[in-house]
């Protein structure tokens, strides 16, 4: 049986969204994509919310989206920061908080990655000019360094690659408990990684955009799958 992957949605006042993407890639890789709306109670309530959706699933996808409110890392927010929307990120954040104690395979992606950062403890920079690309999703145009020894550089089996920019956000001070494991040319954490969990990757880029032609970042999203089967990723 094909494990089940909860996608994390996006929001807006009238719907909760995926970018197709995500959902081929996870289904192509072998997991069946479940979409997790981003509902928001009180207090206790959060909690067994998400408990009870992630009681469903093998593994956590948490998709790209708007900017991280910096409230949840205890700064003032940029006068040019993009729209955000608390509730989003406060479901997100709990999400993260139980599944790394349950040691669920968590896998995220742009904001994934920031959110993965953002709820143990991290903080971000909250405006970039130079990481948003012209070109197409699926097009390639900056280079990132993966470093030696980490998961991803296992997984890739290289430890330099191509990969496409999406972001105007990036992380700053790095969550405790968490390592980079990519950076750009420039300086920027391109992907970070826990050594304490099975399977948890945050990553700056768009893998979903680049599986379909690059067999590197494919195997991505299928170790990612591999360990949601309770195997070791």
């Amino acid at each position: 049986m094909k494990p089940i992957i909860g996608l994390s949605t996006g929001i807006t006042a009238s719907r909760y969204y995926v970018m197709r993407d995500y959902i081929e890639a996870v289904w192509r890789c072998g997991g069946t994509p479940l979409l997790l709306p981003c509902l928001s109670t009180d207090g206790d309530n959060d909690l067994i919310f998400c408990t009870n959706l992630l009681s469903r699933v093998d593994g956590l996808l948490l998709t790209g989206g708007a900017d991280i409110d910096p409230i949840f890392y205890g700064e003032h927010r940029h006068q040019r920061l993009s729209k955000v929307y608390r509730e989003r990120d406060k479901f997100e954040i709990t999400l993260v908080r139980i599944v790394i104690k349950q040691e669920m395979p968590v896998l995220g992606i742009c904001r994934g990655a920031q959110v993965l950062n953002v709820a143990y403890g991290g903080t971000l920079n909250q405006r970039v000019e130079t990481h948003w690309q012209k070109s197409k999703e699926d097009q390639p145009t900056h280079n990132i360094r993966i470093e030696k020894g980490t998961k991803l550089a296992k997984i890739l089996e290289q430890t330099e690659l191509m990969v496409n920019s999406f972001h105007r956000q990036t992380i700053k001070e790095l969550a405790f408990d968490f390592t980079p494991s990519a950076y750009a040319d420039d300086g920027v954490v391109e992907a970070i990684e826990t050594l304490k969990n099975r399977f948890v990757i945050g990553l700056q880029f768009h893998p979903e955009n680049l599986f379909r032609k690059s067999p590197s970042i494919k195997r991505i999203f299928s170790s990612f799958i591999h360990a949601c089967k309770g195997l070791v990723g």
